[in-house]
């Protein structure tokens, strides 16, 4: 048998419970690719679960880097 890994569930959690903490739009947006690569890991697709994975990873660095400039800017006032 060909194993694949598959993505963390509870790290793909954790990243989109902090993406709402960092930005209610960029939470909002991992929603649907959470899911999705939920419903992939539970299908056996390795791929397609990483690919919604990146998705996910790609809103929360979002989130973060405008919360970084954010506070950046903020704490110069």
């Amino acid at each position: 048998m060909n194993y694949q890994k598959m993505p963390s569930k509870g790290l793909y959690l954790t990243l989109t419970v902090l993406g709402f903490c960092l930005g209610i739009i960029w939470g909002a947006l991992s929603i649907g690719p959470y899911r999705n690569m939920t419903a992939a890991i539970q299908a056996g697709d390795a791929a397609l679960a990483e690919a919604f994975a990146k998705k996910i990873r790609t809103y929360f660095l979002i989130g973060l880097a405008v919360n970084v400039v954010f506070y950046l800017v903020g704490s110069r006032a």
